[in-house]
């Protein structure tokens, strides 16, 4: 495992998470020639970057409302774990949605960069219009209503812990219903995380609980 520290954060990278950026960029359609490795090095980069960045979001937010986050990168994307600090509902939501508010921000430097800096080399030009990519639809898909993505959690705490339960229901069925989606898209990554997200949140409907972002 890989760690470091990023504005005061301590940062781990699990093995898995390089080996699903690996697959998920063309890795396993390589011929082993050197030309292929660069769109698969500019897929990784990119997903390393954005996905930092969206954490960083959480946890800058995190911090300013005295708590302390620990940022994890595994085989699913990230997740933040926030320690020391009990927060109001409100702030709950506030800090779930900062890492999709980072990754917007983030995609709209890359549209600006992709289409208005000066040309600089077709390598950097396919990084800006990936980062596009990655940090609208994929910020898109993590505002679904479904635990543990940030939309889950916004959901989670609008309902208020009174209504968990329902929270976990909705979460399952979107879960299932966007896999379904996703497997008939040819997208099998995604159908594969959101039917484990599906049985987690099956699992919130018998035990009530708790999830970091």
């Amino acid at each position: 495992m890989f760690e470091f520290s990023l504005f005061g954060f301590p940062v781990r990278i699990r093995p898995w998470f390089w080996l699903s950026c690996f697959i998920l960029g063309g890795g396993l359609s390589m011929r082993g020639a050197a030309a292929d490795w660069i769109p698969v090095l500019e897929w990784i980069l990119v997903v390393l970057v954005s996905i930092l960045i969206h954490e960083l979001g959480h946890a800058l937010l995190g911090r300013r409302f005295g708590g302390h986050a620990v940022i994890e990168l595994h085989a699913f994307g990230g997740t933040t774990f926030l320690q020391g600090q009990l927060y109001t509902r409100p702030q709950n939501i506030v800090v779930s949605l900062a890492g999709p508010a980072f990754s917007i921000g983030l995609a709209v430097i890359s549209f600006l960069a992709w289409n208005y800096s000066p040309p600089i080399s077709p390598v950097l030009d396919e990084i800006f219009k990936t980062s596009l990519y990655v940090n609208t639809w994929w910020t898109v898909f993590n505002l679904l209503p479904v635990m543990p993505m940030d939309g889950g959690q916004v959901m989670r705490d609008l309902l208020g812990p009174s209504r968990f339960r329902i929270a976990c229901w909705i979460g399952a069925a979107t879960a299932i219903a966007a896999g379904c989606f996703m497997a008939v898209s040819g997208n099998y990554f995604a159908a594969v995380m959101l039917g484990f997200f599906a049985w987690f949140n099956y699992k919130g409907t018998v035990h009530s609980g708790g999830v970091s972002r």
